[in-house]
């Protein structure tokens, strides 16, 4: 058993269900394995309780030769005893999320009662208060004898508050060299007390004795007993456009879902085949130095390394480095020009590559890879000057340090940021001063101000969002293949071809035609196989180069996460001036002041920080016109991987801090914050702060329709009505606007290529495109787009995805573009062969007359609609449909079969014209970097459209312990017209909950000291499903309902149709994951009715993600509210 085997020198597991049995008394049997003194071992039986088995282990320790202690002890069997009908057991958790997670706290009481409430015996266990399930023994003899009442379960909650602590205290050492998890030690104790405290109100409601009603809901048990999901989906097709705007299922869903889809990590490769593993850093700053195992003096080289391996390991092959790069070849690459593939002069963070291991067998490249890492890799301190030899591990310590990437690098001038983005003819004279304005993580301030002659309330606060790892199926793979005349074939784990072409390129010292880049479909991207995928496939390459032989890379879940870069982390500071009415009651709630500076958490190289940056400053307005506004930014580095996109860039994060302020603002006025939101609607022809029109904005229609559907009046009387009647558990409502800029902000992006050829047997087509499918389904909507424009059957489109030697210059697949620009290329692309072909038949109709074509199968022109897609059988022909007939007689007389189109993205061509950027003399300093002498300038294309839409949810959390559920959520998104409604909407749900999992449970830990010799600070603890938790099926709100806003809802009819997608359709990729904010909001809004009901202030900090250890600190529960 796991919690035996880690009692001494191992990472405590806390099991749920040996609490449960210590708590029952259960008796087990077991073999002990006894040393003898000739060497032989022998098999004694034992038996007792399981109890007296664990301490036995605790107060002998194996010798230090024998360090499992499973090595000693087979255990055999365990019998529980039956409960007594004057008894009452629960067993009780709290975790990161309800299924497939370890407790940070679990709890298991087992209670007998006397005369009525008379308490005989009590056995209160907890889990991960030691190494061990621990007994509350002084709270046991306290409880012991005594009548179960309120009073008494008071008192013990003080007793046993004690008893943990001093417990935790004993313990610190025993964890103090375990991997830190992120859970404090006082969260440990109140989560304890606050299970005990439900246990106790549960056997006083099942013995009969009095509790409150608002109190019983507390002892009730919520855990695994919540009802299944269930959710609705509406939407509205245009049945004219068929197969466009039809609910398809993707057409390699029951592939992927059956094991048929060959991703990149499952080609087959070919003969002589080598297997690669990255060598990783395992000091988060410093110089790369390499020894021998169990040698902690001797320094080695690579090339010492490798010959000892290759005494050690006859499946060793090499170990590729930075000095294996060909002559010429670039290693600094990404869009800064400042990231190694492999690291040379300085090591950056925890995990990044110092080389590949390559070996005969993927087996061995993962096991001699794994030595190395854990005891050959070693990192001295770097050479730079105090303070900066040591590393920056949190974005708070890279503020106060001045840690900031400057603008205009010397190795790539044109990299900048927008700094500030300020409303034209705003005025600030109302905001704080320095001295005032907020920098404490748990104070917000609120007073009363003038902002030109209106009294307003003034809410300076903070926010933190942390960041989120992608945790894409597939992680990341490359196989790299030399081919004849020097070329280079790559397969890839990419959304961006062109961008890897480009990096291997670099690399080799090759022409790009000497480079060909194939993708398969992606096991999920998310953003993390754009610009760090470079730093995959291109060492691969130049392995494959090197030792001229395929080398193949598939990295394990556990040194990806390492590896790769993550959503950035975001602190924001806000200062909200809101009307209160006084001048005019009608205004209260009026916006007439918004100002943000921010820190976002670039990592250790550029990456695309200014560009999720930019999108960040681009976005933060969201759906609100403020007259006075202002927004900073600046990109901190850190000593961690360079974070990268990732889904949203950077919206989810910055409206976050955006809405807090507006949360804030509406509880200081005693407001709903959705008044506040909707009487600050921006309406068509209003201005954003960075000087774009939104001439089609219907904000206002799609929040009306939301609030119609979802009876959000009736929501909140029923969060208010619960609230009344439970202490304990406490429900929250939010709803919540998103306005979001689509596409790229970079011109030569907006473009994509298709190329279509028409086989003349059977006139089936092939279609080379673009876009990356990665499960968006990108692939069925470009067979739909091709279906309607060339009016045949799906069944004869084949959809292939990227290889640049067809399809070069591709656009990465991000930014939700990766659909709409492909399914506009391929439309365009088609239109042409259709037109081709239809001329080709009219011109045989006028050569030859109908008569002929008749005969010859190819009259469409006589079946209406249906067209060419007829079926005929003329004499002397088998059946076929017109479309195959005249496809070959198009061969016949050659003509040209293959269509080609480059698109040019319409709209969005213009520069945004309020744009701020950071003089020369104001840009930071920091080690490594040299910034340019001159001010940077740049510009920012408009956004091509917008997409507004909306979600209202409702949770439920739990005050003791800080758990949340999510009971509803009700998501109106603005798709315009859907070119594939289930697709479209399994976006939006997918998206949705990829967000909840960002806000409430994917906490990042990061190690902030050393533990052991190769286990140092800055090491990223959540690096797999065991401490990292994404969404589960528990997750998704028990009521869910998506609605596809109808483009033709009378309410905004008269509004012109968007022009900016393919067949009026918008993106949807992205910013369904903001529209998780609501439920984020909505975990603040149950809080702040806990709070407000227990006399606390109802303004306080809650910051992202809100795990239950962070829900239970903002609800600030005391041993005197108990």
């Amino acid at each position: 058993m796991l919690v035996l085997h880690n009692i001494h020198g191992d990472t405590p597991f806390p099991s749920d269900f040996v609490t449960t049995l210590f708590a029952l008394d259960a008796e087990v049997e077991y073999y002990e394995i006894v040393l003898q003194p000739d060497g032989s071992a022998q098999a004694v039986k034992q038996s007792s309780t399981l109890e007296a088995m664990v301490q036995k282990i605790v107060a002998n320790p194996p010798p230090s030769e024998q360090s499992q202690n499973l090595r000693r002890y087979i255990l055999m069997s365990y019998s529980v005893p039956l409960s007594k009908d004057n008894g009452v057991v629960l067993s009780q958790k709290v975790a990161l999320r309800e299924v497939n997670s370890h407790a940070i706290v679990n709890a298991a009481t087992n209670l007998s009662f006397g005369d009525g409430l008379n308490v005989a015996t009590a056995r209160l266990i907890f889990g991960n208060i030691a190494s061990f399930p621990w007994r509350a023994s002084r709270t046991e003899s306290a409880l012991q004898g005594n009548e179960l009442s309120l009073d008494l379960i008071s008192k013990l909650c003080s007793i046993l508050d004690e008893e943990v602590r001093a417990a935790l205290a004993q313990w610190q050492d025993a964890f103090a060299n375990v991997p830190d998890e992120g859970f404090t030690d006082n969260y440990k104790a109140s989560s304890a007390v606050s299970m005990f405290y439900k246990a106790m109100l549960n056997a006083l409601v099942k013995r009969g004795g009095k509790v409150p009603p608002h109190l019983e809901s507390a002892g009730n048990e919520y855990w695994g007993n919540w009802p299944s999901s269930t959710g609705r989906q509406y939407y509205t097709v245009q049945d004219f456009k068929k197969p466009v705007s039809q609910p398809y299922i993707k057409g390699t869903a029951l592939a992927q879902c059956s094991g048929q889809t060959h991703y990149t990590q499952e080609i087959a490769p070919p003969p002589r085949t080598l297997y690669a593993g990255v060598v990783q850093a395992n000091a988060a700053l410093g110089k790369a130095a390499f020894k021998r195992p169990g040698d902690l003096d001797a320094t080695l080289t690579m090339d010492d390394l490798s010959e000892y391996l290759r005494e050690q390991f006859p499946e060793f092959v090499s170990i590729i480095s930075y000095s294996d790069i060909p002559k010429y070849g670039v290693n600094y690459q990404g869009i800064g020009l400042d990231q190694p593939l492999f690291a040379d002069a300085i090591v950056l963070y925890v995990g990044q590559c110092l080389g590949l291991l390559i070996a005969e067998t993927e087996e061995a490249a993962l096991r001699i890879t794994r030595l190395v890492n854990e005891q050959c890799v070693d990192v001295t301190q770097a050479e730079w000057d105090q303070p900066w030899n040591l590393p920056v591990l949190t974005l708070e310590d890279a503020i106060d340090r001045g840690s900031i990437f400057p603008d205009s690098p010397a190795t790539a001038p044109w990299v900048m940021h927008v700094w500030k983005i300020t409303r034209p003819h705003s005025q600030f004279d109302w905001m704080a001063t320095e001295d005032g304005a907020p920098r404490h993580p748990d104070i917000v301030v609120a007073e009363h101000i003038d902002v030109g002659g209106i009294s307003c309330t003034r809410i300076a606060n903070s926010q933190r969002t942390g960041g989120q790892a992608h945790f894409y199926m597939e992680t990341q793979a490359a196989l790299a293949i030399p081919s004849d005349e020097g070329r280079m074939v790559v397969h890839s784990s990419t959304q961006s071809p062109l961008e890897i072409q480009q990096s291997v390129a670099m690399a080799l010292s090759s022409h790009y035609n000497k480079v060909k880049i194939q993708t398969a479909l992606l096991g999920g991207g998310f953003g993390g196989k754009t610009e760090q995928t470079r730093f995959v496939a291109a060492p691969t390459a130049v392995a494959a180069r090197v030792l001229n032989r395929p080398v193949r890379l598939i990295v394990p879940r556990d040194q990806d996460t390492a590896l790769i870069g993550k959503r950035h982390a975001l602190y924001g500071e806000c200062q909200i001036a809101v009307d209160d009415g006084t001048v005019d009651n009608k205004n209260k709630g009026l916006i007439r002041g918004l100002h943000l500076t921010m820190w976002a958490d670039g990592g250790a190289y550029y990456d695309c920080s200014y560009i999720v940056s930019n999108c960040i400053q681009t976005r933060i307005d969201n759906a609100y016109m403020i007259p006075n506004f202002e927004s900073q930014i600046d990109v901190c580095r850190t000593n961690t991987a360079p974070n990268t996109a990732m889904r949203s860039f950077g919206d989810i994060q910055g409206k976050t801090v955006l809405e807090n302020a507006i949360d804030d603002a509406a509880a200081q006025l005693g407001i709903r914050p959705e008044e506040i939101r909707e009487k600050n609607f921006y309406v068509r022809g209003d201005m954003a702060p960075y000087g774009q029109v939104l001439t089609a904005c219907y904000i206002k229609e799609v929040w009306a329709y939301l609030k119609e559907k979802c009876d959000y009046d009736k929501k909140v009387s029923d969060v208010e009505d619960f609230n009344s009647k439970n202490k304990w558990r406490k429900r929250g409502i939010s709803m919540i606007p998103v306005k979001y800029g689509s596409g790229y902000n970079f011109e030569q992006l907006k473009q994509s290529t298709a190329i279509i050829v028409a086989n003349q047997a059977d006139g089936s087509i092939v279609i080379h495109q673009g876009g990356v499918e990665m499960g968006q389904g990108l692939l069925t909507q470009v067979q739909q787009v091709a279906a309607y424009v060339l009016n045949i059957p799906l069944d004869l489109i084949h959809v292939e995805s990227p290889q640049t030697d067809t399809t070069p210059n591709t656009t990465s697949s991000g930014a939700s573009t990766g659909t709409p620009y492909s399914c506009e290329a391929v439309k365009r692309t088609a239109e042409i062969l259709r037109k081709r072909l239809m001329d080709f038949g009219y011109q045989l109709l006028k050569d030859n007359g109908d008569d002929w074509c008749k005969a010859h199968g190819i009259d469409f022109w006589n079946y209406g609609l249906q067209g060419w897609a007829a079926e005929v059988s003329p004499p002397n022909m088998a059946p076929a449909l017109i479309w195959q007939n005249i496809v070959n007689l198009a061969y016949v007389y050659r003509l040209g079969l293959t269509a080609t189109f480059n698109i040019d993205i319409p709209q969005g061509d213009f520069d945004m014209p309020v744009l701020g950027f950071k003089p020369a003399d104001k840009q930071p300093q920091i080690p490594g970097i040299t910034p340019s002498s001159t001010d940077p300038s740049g510009v920012l294309n408009q956004f091509v459209g917008y997409t507004y839409s909306a979600a209202c949810s409702v949770v439920e959390i739990d005050v003791l312990t800080g758990e949340t559920k999510i009971l509803s959520s009700d998501i109106v998104y603005d798709m315009g017209w859907s070119l594939n409604p289930a697709l479209d909407i399994g976006q939006v749900e997918g998206a949705f909950i990829q967000g909840v999992g960002y806000l409430l449970t994917e906490e990042l830990v990061t190690q902030s000291k050393p533990i052991a010799a190769n286990y140092r600070e800055g090491k990223l603890n959540t690096v797999n499903t065991w401490r990292y938790k994404i969404p589960a099926h528990v997750t998704i709100p028990l009521e869910m309902n998506v609605y596809l806003f109808p483009r033709n809802d009378p309410s905004v009819i008269n509004i012109p149709p968007d022009d900016q997608g393919i067949f009026s359709a918008k993106e949807v990729g992205e910013p369904p994951l903001v529209l998780a904010i609501s439920v984020f909001f909505a975990v603040k809004d149950a809080v702040r009715a806990s709070r407000k009901e227990r006399g606390k202030l109802a303004l306080f900090r809650l910051d992202a993600p809100a795990t239950p250890q962070e829900v239970r600190r903002a609800c600030d529960v005391t041993l005197s509210d108990l």
